[in-house]
């Protein structure tokens, strides 16, 4: 009898190693979510705990050293969590129209700005 190979094809080593990425990184996405969902869940009357929770997570997941969270309001943006406040600087309101931080507030979505030393703030 011949015996099987125990080998695979490149192909399919390439295929798996994809899958366990894809794995990994879904994993991390969901201790992420469950991390926020603690966070809410013990401090429901308390939003600080949860601001820091979101923002590390999305730290974490963005694999980024430095982040700040910030709200949308009329006179601009406000500070509510932030890492590393030594190299992130207070973004001074009120928000100028047609400024690159008046087109992400138009835009009403959450964003990452993976190198914010590119954009003219």
């Amino acid at each position: 009898m011949n015996k099987p190979e125990t080998g695979e094809a490149p192909e399919a080593a390439h295929g798996r190693s994809d899958l366990q990425e894809n794995l990994v990184e879904v994993l991390r996405q969901q201790a992420a979510i469950s991390a926020v969902l603690r966070a809410i869940a013990n401090s429901p009357h308390d939003l600080q705990p949860i601001f820091d929770t979101i923002l590390d997570s999305g730290r974490r997941l963005s694999r980024a050293d430095t982040g700040a969270f910030r709200l949308v309001e009329e006179a601009g943006f406000r500070l509510v969590a932030e890492v590393s406040p030594d190299v992130l600087e207070e973004i001074p309101p009120p928000v100028v129209h047609g400024s690159f931080h008046d087109r992400l507030i138009a835009s009403k979505s959450p964003f990452q700005i993976p190198d914010v030393a590119a954009h003219e703030l």
